[in-house]
């Protein structure tokens, strides 16, 4: 049984203990969250597998700009950690400049 199946079998024992028997107002809304929430994840987990390709892609292409800017950062805090900073073409030490 895959996971969108299982929330929906959740879902559908909330919808039976509505119609079961009485409830309190607060637990008929409380029952009816559950399943509207387990329908909400079964409803989630079918749209993932049907456009998994589509959040791997984005997913891997989020990951490539993060690792780029780690980089970016690491590469600034290392030339601040030696005293130094980038000009066009060249490391200045601020030790040297006074």
């Amino acid at each position: 049984m895959s996971n969108a199946e299982q929330f929906r079998a959740k879902a559908a024992e909330f919808r039976a203990l509505l119609t079961n028997i009485a409830r309190s107002p607060n637990e008929t809304r409380e029952f009816r969250d559950l399943e509207q929430t387990c329908t909400t994840l079964a409803e989630n987990e079918e749209w993932m597998a049907v456009h998994s390709h589509r959040s791997t892609r984005a997913h891997a292409s989020v990951w490539k700009k993060t690792q780029a800017s780690i980089d970016n950062r690491h590469q600034a805090s290392d030339r601040l950690a030696s005293g130094g900073w980038c000009t066009e073409n060249s490391i200045v030490n601020h030790d040297r400049i006074a």
